[in-house]
């Protein structure tokens, strides 16, 4: 995938340029120049010509020719005007000429150029013409069609020889591409230019595995990590090329993967991801990002961390790695089901040592309850009543999980406080017997006492409830326990009156 930073430069380059960066429309010598007018080369034009040959009109010797042959014009006469053949898209012109020993000060040669063949600017007006075999240049308009030479004679002879018409290079081909990695769109950019008049017609790009386009701004995709030559070659109006190949590599990408160990998935609980993305073989993973779709902040820290999802519902995990090549990326993607968790919760009152724990007000679905009462023993009732047999601070934790798995937790501190029964009289008063039992048949006896109503649980010895009853003395003062289907051992009988609270501890000693 892409990491995209366009990037005019690459680290790997090569420039090759296929044509020559100018083109010669025009060369001679007059090396078969016989000194008449016929023998002008074709396109050749002159208005005065010399053609007697004891003045001579042309010159045999070296010494008065150019570098590339034995003959050269001969500028003898005053007023010679030599004219080129018709041309296009010149924008050089450069000649040899050498002056005779005894030419003055006041000789001239006028070049001059047209565009329509009719009127003519002025290129250079040369005084002072050496007598020492000399190559001018000049620069010439790009819409000039001719040229002519005009000599303004005092004294003395001029000899002109090789004489070249340049046309210099008018496109360049250039472009430029963002680094490349594997799979991304590449986005190539055509730099090229033209120097003159003309404007580019074509582009032909290869991107050096057997694909090619004609767009002036392609974009291609590499199916293979590698090393690649992009080649352009640009064509004007003029039908004038140019070409340049650059080397570039496509990275691989690194590959990006993770796994993660919830089963089921509740919210605010840990969520371990395991981060497992395989470097690339040209590279290392540098950077990682990831990403919980739950309004978190993004970690960029932890390789493998832990998280906590806020809310729940469908939510999306995404980790992206990052290479050292040019920040090549990659991401993977992965959904979960976050399920809503329960919210634990619980009343509590305290009678002496005996504490009642109501859990029902705990929220969720289908929930199962475990209550560590923080004396070493538990339950797992809604409700229960749990008899503290020491008194203290204790810290009484409910967990409640419900049908997915899910589950919370809370735990508060509870302050059991032992002062014994309320008082002699109120113990004698209501009398619990035969204690201890040999059968589990108890019987209480309210006629020494004034209630309407008694409330009578029975704990065993780790708290768990095992009887609750409730009982009408206004008018019946003796009532029944039945804790028979209970194991023998020690209990504790909590009864609840209109004003007071007692605790009896009763025996069952079955046989």
């Amino acid at each position: 995938m892409k990491k995209l930073l366009l990037s005019f430069l690459t680290i790997f380059f090569l420039f090759t340029h296929f044509l020559s960066a100018q083109t010669v429309l025009i060369d001679y010598n007059f090396n078969n120049y016989s000194g008449v007018i016929d023998s002008l080369p074709a396109g050749w034009n002159v208005s005065w010509n010399n053609t007697n040959a004891s003045t001579g009109s042309y010159y045999i010797s070296t010494l008065s020719s150019g570098p590339s042959g034995p003959n050269s014009y001969k500028f003898g006469l005053d007023d010679v005007k030599v004219i080129t053949p018709q041309f296009q898209y010149a924008d050089t012109v450069s000649f040899w000429i050498k002056g005779s020993s005894n030419i003055d000060t006041i000789s001239t040669l006028i070049v001059v150029q047209t565009a329509n063949g009719t009127d003519w600017d002025t290129i250079a007006i040369m005084n002072n013409l050496p007598t020492t075999g000399t190559i001018f240049k000049y620069k010439v308009n790009f819409n000039t069609i001719k040229l002519k030479f005009h000599y303004d004679k005092s004294v003395g002879n001029l000899a002109f020889d090789d004489f070249k018409l340049i046309q210099n290079k008018q496109v360049t081909a250039d472009f430029a591409t963002q680094f490349i990695c594997l799979g991304d769109s590449s986005s190539f950019l055509d730099l090229s230019f033209t120097s003159g008049n003309t404007t580019i017609t074509d582009w032909n790009w290869d991107f050096g595995n057997s694909i090619s386009s004609i767009d002036q701004y392609p974009k291609h995709f590499y199916s293979a990590a590698g090393t690649y030559n992009v080649k352009l070659v640009v064509t004007d109006n003029m039908q004038f090329k140019d070409s340049i190949s650059m080397q570039y590599y496509v990275y691989e990408l690194p590959l990006a993967d993770f796994a993660h160990n919830a089963s089921p998935l509740c919210q605010n609980a840990e969520f371990v991801l395991t981060n497992n993305s395989v470097d690339p073989s040209d590279g290392t993973i540098v950077s990682w990002a990831w990403y919980f779709n739950d309004g978190s902040a993004l970690n960029t820290s932890d390789w493998s961390p832990s998280h906590y999802f806020l809310i729940d519902g469908i939510l999306e995990i995404k980790l992206i790695v990052y290479s050292s090549n040019e920040a090549c990326s990659d991401t993977a993607l992965s959904s979960v089901l976050v399920n809503e968790a329960p919210q634990a919760d619980f009343n509590f009152s305290v009678n002496q040592q005996m504490v009642e724990f109501d859990g029902s007000v705990s929220t969720g679905s289908f929930l199962s309850y475990y209550w560590d009462f923080g004396d070493g023993n538990d339950d797992t009732n809604s409700n229960i009543t749990h008899n503290y047999v020491n008194g203290g601070v204790y810290n009484a934790c409910l967990t409640v999980t419900d049908s997915n798995g899910c589950e919370d937790k809370i735990c508060k501190q509870i302050n059991v406080s032992v002062t014994g029964i309320k008082s002699n009289e109120v113990k004698k008063a209501i009398s619990v017997y035969p204690n201890p039992s040999v059968n589990g048949i108890l019987s209480i006896d309210f006629s020494k006492y004034s209630t309407s109503i008694a409330t009578v649980t029975v704990n065993n010895i780790i708290g768990s409830q095992v009887l609750k009853k409730d009982f009408s003395t206004h008018s019946i003062k003796k009532h029944v326990v039945d804790l028979s289907a209970q194991p023998a051992g020690n209990y504790f009988m909590t009864i609840r009156t209109d004003n007071e609270i007692i605790t009896k501890k009763v025996v069952l000693n079955k046989r």
